[in-house]
C-alpha cells in the first residue's frame, strides 16, 4: 500500500467479508504541463469593517496572470476568493491517458471544476484530483477557485488594532506573529500545474479463512 504525503486509508477487519474498493490512483508520468494561458478574476473580497467583517462581490473581468503570488494583480491587503481559468486543448491520447490533475502548490484552499463539473476541494496538499474520463479531445476548461485567509487584511490594514480590547481579547497580538508568516508566503495558485498518468500496478484479491474465527479479505499486490 502506497500513500502520498498526508494521505490516509481505513483498514477493516471483521468476521464478514466486505467489498473491495478501488485503491487511490497512483501518480505516474507527466502527460502535459499546464503553464501558460491562465486568467484571473476576483470572486469575493473579505474586508474588515469598523465593527464587523464585510463580504463584497468580486469582478467579472478576466485578466491574464502568471502562476504565483497573486499580489502582482491584487493589492497586498486582499483577502478572499480568486478564480483562475485555463482553456486548453487535449489530444485524444492525452484525454485518455490523464488520470490526475496536480495543482502543485496552492496558498491556501481551493475548489476545482473541470468542464463544468466540480472534481474536489482541498485545504492542504497534495493538491491532486482524479480526472479519468473527464477530459475530452479538443478544448477543455479548468476553473480553480483559491481562497486565502484574513491574515492579509489583519496585517496590511491594522483594522483589528482599532477594535476594542474586550472584543479582541489578549491573544490578538500573539496571533499577528503567525499571520505575518502566512502573509509572507504569498497567496494564490503557484503550481506547477500538470496532468499526470496513472502508475501501472497489478492487484489480485482473494479471501482466506483464519483457523480461529471469521474471514479477512486480503489484497495481494505485485508490482512489475
Amino acid at each position: 500500500l502506497q500513500l502520498p504525503f498526508a494521505g490516509s486509508c481505513f483498514v477493516y477487519f471483521g468476521a464478514e467479508p466486505g467489498p473491495l474498493a478501488a485503491e487511490p490512483v497512483l501518480a505516474g508520468s507527466v502527460v502535459r504541463t499546464l503553464a501558460d494561458g491562465w486568467q484571473l478574476k476576483t470572486e469575493n473580497s473579505y474586508r474588515l469593517g469598523e465593527h464587523h467583517f464585510l463580504i463584497e462581490p468580486g469582478s467579472d473581468n478576466w485578466q491574464p496572470v502568471s502562476l504565483g503570488d497573486w499580489s502582482e494583480k491584487l493589492e497586498p491587503a486582499f483577502s478572499g476568493d480568486v478564480q483562475y481559468r485555463l482553456l486548453f486543448d487535449c489530444t485524444l491520447e492525452e484525454a485518455a491517458s490523464a488520470a490526475l490533475l496536480d495543482l502543485g502548490d496552492v496558498h491556501f484552499a481551493c475548489t476545482v471544476r473541470l468542464n463544468g463539473q466540480e472534481i474536489g476541494r482541498k485545504a492542504w496538499g497534495p493538491y491532486r484530483f482524479p480526472v479519468s474520463g473527464l477530459l475530452r479531445q479538443g478544448e477543455n476548461e479548468l476553473l480553480v477557485t483559491v481562497s486565502n485567509s484574513m491574515a492579509n487584511q489583519f496585517i496590511h490594514t491594522s483594522g483589528l488594532d482599532r477594535w476594542p480590547d474586550n472584543v479582541m481579547g489578549p491573544y490578538h497580538k500573539i496571533a499577528k506573529r503567525f499571520e505575518k508568516e502566512d502573509v509572507s508566503r504569498g497567496s494564490g495558485l503557484f503550481g506547477p500545474v500538470c496532468l499526470l498518468g496513472q502508475k501501472q500496478e497489478h492487484a489480485t484479491a482473494r479471501q482466506i479463512k483464519p483457523a480461529d474465527k471469521g474471514r479477512i479479505q486480503e489484497c495481494h499486490k505485485t508490482t512489475p
